[in-house]
């Protein structure tokens, strides 16, 4: 299915392969439905259709591409069209997953008879500004390129002079589905401060004298999610204060540790490798409530 495979670590993993021409003929051949086409104009220029109900992925490609990136993955995919047209472009980006979003894709060329003076090459980056390109790979048809959606994976498309068809894989980590998203929404969708304990008033206006209101909303968060879980109230404080600084991996409490990580996702992204790094040391939580929680954003299956 996948041949003449390139794997790369730097900038970040990602790898370079041909894909069957078969069924990129079929994954070509959706441009000519009549599909639900979005214009998108950000930094991401082209249109976007959904296509994943007219045609069966082959099963074994979420494996394929999970041992090429080292990624756990589902067995779960997403298929969309994409097109761009003279001028279309996308700026380098790194399309960091959100809580419950896919976090690998795989592009798939789709234009026939390419040529350089065509343009739309798939560019690599260091930085997030684009000033430096590792590699560029030529949009040549059948032709692929997989990667996780890492804080660091800057890429772009230079500008298309005519036109350019690409097929999107979608796949998702085994530790950011969307049963973890509704998991966490439940927990805190619509949840008020107003439920912390009394006993942590003061350290919330000493706190709101000293930090940013993005440092508090995290603290806060961390707290909150304690007190739905049935921490005591030195848990709950402890979290709080913990909560107050950026993730910059495990403390060694595994409750607060998961609320911290909860907090992340909800307020933050899901990083890959943070949650690695993260993964090799939470242990089992002591808080029945949090276990639930634990089971999907760290599974014996990914760890």
């Amino acid at each position: 299915m996948l041949h003449d495979i390139e794997q790369h670590k730097t900038p970040f993993p990602y790898f370079t392969a041909k894909l069957n021409s078969g069924l990129c003929e079929q994954l070509g051949s959706l441009a000519r439905l009549d599909l639900d086409w979005q214009r998108h104009d950000s930094f991401y220029h082209c249109w976007i259709a959904h296509a994943a109900e007219h045609i069966r992925l082959p099963q074994e490609l979420p494996g394929a591409v999970a041992a090429l990136l080292d990624l756990p993955l589902t067995d779960a995919m997403q298929l969309t069209i994409q097109r761009m047209g003279p001028g279309d472009h996308a700026l380098p980006h790194t399309d960091r997953p959100l809580l419950g979003f896919e976090a690998a894709r795989l592009v798939v060329q789709l234009t026939p008879d390419w040529s350089l003076a065509d343009g739309g090459l798939f560019a690599v980056h260091p930085d997030s500004e684009g000033t430096r390109t590792t590699r560029t790979r030529e949009p040549l048809f059948a032709s692929v390129v997989g990667f996780g959606m890492r804080l660091a994976s800057h890429h772009s498309v230079r500008p298309v002079h005519t036109h350019r068809l690409t097929a999107v894989v979608h796949f998702w980590h085994h530790a950011n589905t969307p049963a973890l998203h509704a998991q966490v929404r439940d927990l805190l969708e619509g949840a008020s401060f107003a439920a912390l304990p009394a006993s942590l008033d003061a350290t919330l206006t000493e706190a709101e004298a000293e930090h940013s209101e993005e440092e508090t909303l995290r603290a806060g968060t961390v707290a909150l999610l304690l007190t739905q879980w049935g921490a005591d109230e030195l848990s709950v404080e402890r979290g709080y204060r913990a909560g107050l600084e950026p993730w910059t991996g495990c403390s060694g409490d595994t409750d607060i540790d998961l609320a911290r990580w909860a907090a992340k996702l909800w307020l933050d992204c899901f990083d890959i490798d943070a949650w690695e790094e993260a993964a090799a040391r939470v242990g089992h939580s002591r808080l029945g409530p949090a276990k639930a929680f634990r089971a999907l954003a760290f599974p014996p299956s990914a760890v």
